[in-house]
């Protein structure tokens, strides 16, 4: 598979996973076929990959799961809190996802439109005088449509050619891998107003 172009607008949501080692050590999912993906169930019960997004710790608990699959297949899902809540959450352009091989490693590209609406109720904080500028993300007293901070949790699930299941993510904050728990969204980025 190729990579995917550089400038996507309608999938702003730009991620790269590298799986180093030999590729064959896996299991990968077969490629869908010419048919666009539809959103699919239960991907993270083999070789997935995964990210999270939520609102700065002080907007909310409400957060969103994409599953990325290198056959093609993806998943997305709404939570109101801490695995609560779960609804599949609708994406007007689906993702795109590239599978290809890179000096020993197997990258997985992928390109998603960000979730509208955003992975968690936002409330603009009214300004006051203890606030500074970028307060949770924020430009207290801005207009509506400005650039605001959300968590990233990136996360992957492989599957050994055994059939067995590893669990990778940036930081897992307990002692048992949790990819929802809120303390392992670890990246803050920019959401395009």
């Amino acid at each position: 598979m190729r990579r995917l172009p550089a400038d996507e607008p309608r999938r702003p949501l730009r991620l790269r996973y590298e799986v180093a080692g030999d590729a064959a050590s896996l299991r990968w999912p077969a490629p869908l076929g010419a048919a666009p993906p539809a959103p699919e169930d239960g991907l993270w019960r083999g070789t997935c990959f995964e990210a999270f997004l939520a609102a700065p710790e002080a907007a909310g608990t409400g957060y969103v799961e994409y599953n990325f699959a290198p056959s093609g297949a993806w998943a997305c899902y709404r939570f109101d809190g801490y695995r609560a809540g779960m609804r599949p959450q609708p994406c007007a352009v689906p993702p795109r996802i590239a599978v290809f091989p890179e000096a020993g490693a197997t990258v997985v590209e992928v390109a998603a439109p960000w979730p509208a609406p955003d992975p968690a109720p936002y409330e603009v904080p009214a300004p006051t005088r203890a606030m500074s500028p970028g307060t949770a993300g924020f430009r207290p007293g801005g207009p509506a449509d400005a650039p605001r901070r959300v968590r990233l949790g990136l996360t992957a699930v492989l599957q050994a050619a055994d059939g067995s299941l590893s669990y990778w993510a940036l930081r897992h904050p307990s002692a048992q891998p949790d990819f929802h728990n809120a303390d392992g969204f670890q990246l803050e980025v920019e959401v395009p107003g």
